[in-house]
């Protein structure tokens, strides 16, 4: 019986990129959201174990790890505290996705 030789193909993709944009309500004032967003152990806490990792400066390096293990890394694009956040990371599975938080302070929270 003969073999069939496994052949090569060459895949293409065309990547799109979205935006997409959420308002949330925290009842908490926005240094205490920006504690959680820069804060490694705090924000552990509500990225289902992920720590958040950089020196909060633009152009700074920064990695998500879960258990000691960096599951992406990025870099800092933009930090205003406590007002803005802007990252870049690259999960290594595809462009990277870009991330912004935009804090403001309301009635009863942020």
């Amino acid at each position: 019986m003969a073999r069939k030789r496994a052949s090569s193909a060459v895949w293409s993709a065309a990547v799109m990129l979205s935006t997409h944009r959420f308002r949330s309500f925290v009842a908490a004032p926005p240094e205490r959201v920006w504690a959680a967003l820069t804060e490694g152990e705090l924000t552990a806490r509500w990225l289902r174990g992920l720590v958040l990792d950089a020196a909060w400066r633009p152009g700074a390096p920064l990695t998500l790890a879960h258990g000691g293990v960096v599951a992406a890394r990025g870099e800092v694009l933009d930090v205003t505290p406590p007002r803005r956040l802007a990252l870049a990371v690259d999960g290594g599975h595809g462009p990277a996705s870009y991330l912004t938080w935009e804090l403001r302070a309301t009635d009863g929270g942020t």
